[in-house]
């Protein structure tokens, strides 16, 4: 790992409507738009799928270089499939109202 602190930036262009493009330094663009539920489109990365794999993807790059992705330790974080993990993330929102 390299030294801390690590420093990441995206850039998010786009207009009024229509799809619009995330993008980091080096990476593939992804296009962005709300989903289905939200009157979107459907063809394109949401924030909430977007915030859903990269809890996803950091948990998986957490256990990958564990024991238990390599099968030894227990539990049911997930299902291994011979070289493949997968892993399920469930995020249950909560509505907290302030007292004044």
């Amino acid at each position: 790992m390299k030294p801390l602190p690590h420093h990441y930036d995206s850039h998010l262009t786009g207009g009024p409507s229509g799809h619009a493009q995330v993008s980091a330094g080096g990476l593939p663009a992804l296009r962005a738009a709300p989903p289905v539920e939200y009157d979107g489109p459907g063809d394109a990365w949401s924030p909430e799928h977007l915030l859903l794999a990269s809890i996803q993807t950091c948990f998986f790059v957490g256990l990958r270089g564990s024991q238990w992705a390599s099968g030894g330790a227990s539990g049911q974080r997930g299902q291994k499939r011979g070289d493949d993990l997968e892993l399920q993330v469930l995020l249950v929102p909560i509505a907290i109202r302030a007292s004044l």
